[in-house]
């Protein structure tokens, strides 16, 4: 039976040899992301390059060899140059970006049942991690992508990136999974501040005011309940990111009971969310 990591390439040759390196797409502690043409075929990749000092045991390639889910960034191949003391890794070109910008610029207003689709397939990933008892570790607006540039939530994959040092065996994803809905719902909302400061909810009829940057955004019952139950992940171990799943924000949002758009976005018409 063949595995993810047997898909995976190993090359010890110049990682130019194959890919034509391109513009660059981001710069992190400690390396920096370039997009890259593959000489074989023409397909789009982004490729990692990164010091070997930075990760010598080897873990993050490691891990990303074995993953294999539709919602976490896939490994191509790998490239070790000794004489640099450089890796490079070719994965998944997600030309929508970090959700942030995406959010944030792309899509103006998405709405609280757009912001459903993104967390759903965020929770997936989780889901997925939490059955192989791992965790991210740095769950954060900054590592979640979007496949697309041009598609709404509806039509787009949600990919979570970077497995680096902090990945392993924590468990404090979802209260971190918390802090990206509270951003996101904001966005969706026409905000354009990146803040994630905590402010109290305050109830306002059937719903909830989220506040963030001083500023009153209204959100569903379900949506709410759902971000206290995030907060609260770490002291209640029962809460799992497969119990978050089964909310009822999810189902709401897929009966079309939770705020949607109001009308078909520039980019894409408005399917159906899940």
């Amino acid at each position: 039976m063949i595995c993810r990591a047997d898909l995976v390439q190993r090359s010890s040759s110049p990682v130019q040899a194959t890919y034509e390196l391109q513009a660059g797409l981001g710069r992190g502690g400690v390396g920096r992301v370039v997009q890259a043409v593959c000489r074989r075929n023409q397909i789009a990749r982004a490729v990692k390059i990164t010091s070997q000092k930075s990760d010598p045991s080897g873990f993050e390639v490691s891990l990303m060899r074995k993953l294999d889910h539709p919602n976490i960034v896939r490994l191509f191949e790998t490239f070790v140059e000794e004489t640099q003391g450089e890796l490079h890794l070719a994965m998944e070109l997600c030309k929508g970006g970090a959700l942030p910008s995406y959010a944030r610029d792309f899509w103006p207003p998405l709405e609280e049942a757009a912001g459903a689709v993104i967390m759903w397939q965020l929770l997936g990933a989780l889901n997925y991690l939490q059955k192989q008892s791992l965790s991210h570790g740095d769950i954060c607006p900054a590592n979640v992508l979007m496949l697309h540039f041009d598609q709404p939530p509806e039509q787009n994959v949600t990919k979570l990136i970077d497995f680096g040092a902090h990945a392993g065996r924590r468990t404090h994803d979802l209260p971190s999974a918390g802090l990206v809905m509270r951003a996101l719902l904001g966005w969706c909302s026409g905000m354009k501040c990146a803040s994630l400061r905590e402010a109290p909810a305050v109830k306002k009829g059937q719903t909830t005011v989220y506040s963030e940057g001083g500023l009153g955004v209204p959100i569903s019952k379900p949506a709410s309940d759902l971000m206290a139950r995030f907060a609260g992940a770490e002291a209640d171990a029962a809460f799992t990111a497969e119990k978050a799943l089964h909310h009822t924000w999810f189902i709401l949002a897929r009966h079309g009971e939770v705020p949607v758009r109001r009308m078909t976005s520039k980019r894409g018409a408005t399917r159906e969310l899940f």
